[in-house]
């Protein structure tokens, strides 16, 4: 299903440069880190549960 997507997902990345994954697994928040630095021209970076505010001011920013 989500390959059906896949030029949809495409071209909607490219309108984000940055994305905040805010969550407790640590796992998850590598993965995501991983995953930003492969995709170019896009910025991913985690935040812990109680940093929520903080991931709201980097993607202001």
């Amino acid at each position: 299903m989500e390959l059906k997507n896949l030029p949809k997902i495409f071209r909607m990345v490219r309108k984000i440069d940055r994305i905040a994954v805010v969550c407790a697994q640590d796992w998850i928040q590598t993965w995501a880190e991983i995953e930003g630095k492969l995709i170019p021209g896009l910025e991913m970076k985690s935040f812990n549960l109680n940093e929520e505010s903080e991931a709201v001011e980097w993607l202001e920013a």
